[in-house]
């Protein structure tokens, strides 16, 4: 597997939990917010990627392994599941760092390790070492490592 194609893999992981957490804690509630957000996730990917030696290819918008790979993650399972946890959690007034750390824990307790905000302080790190700016990642970070517990 190429460069691109894990750092694309990690990323729509990573970007599958912040739509869904985003739509369930109410912060984006129209499809035109949606779309500007999916656009900006995968721009911030593609920067990464292509910084890290990726092929640009690898994000074109008829790439099918990219997109294919994060509608799937954004759609449906696990990483749905857990952003749409979050989110709802927060939305009933849950502190996000709070309900990430509390689903994140009930997720080990059933055997699934979930490396999510780990991989997203690894992105940004590895942005940080190419002066990249990556808004949406940053936000993420932030929400989910640095809000009151």
């Amino acid at each position: 597997m190429t460069v691109g194609v894990q750092t694309a893999d990690i990323l729509a992981r990573v970007y599958a939990i912040w739509l869904n957490y985003v739509q369930s804690a109410g912060i984006i509630q129209t499809n035109t917010q949606t779309g500007y957000l999916i656009a900006q996730v995968a721009d911030e990917a593609a920067s990464l990627a292509i910084n890290l030696g990726g092929d640009s290819q690898t994000f074109e918008a008829g790439n099918i392994p990219w997109t294919a790979t994060f509608t799937a993650l954004y759609l449906e399972g696990l990483w749905k599941e857990f952003g749409q946890k979050v989110g709802k959690g927060v939305k009933k007034g849950s502190p996000p760092k709070k309900m990430f750390s509390k689903i994140q824990m009930q997720y080990a307790n059933e055997g699934v390790q979930l490396q999510s905000l780990e991989d997203m302080e690894s992105a940004l790190n590895c942005a940080g070492q190419y002066n990249l700016k990556m808004p949406v990642l940053e936000e993420a970070v932030e929400t989910f490592r640095n809000s009151a517990a």
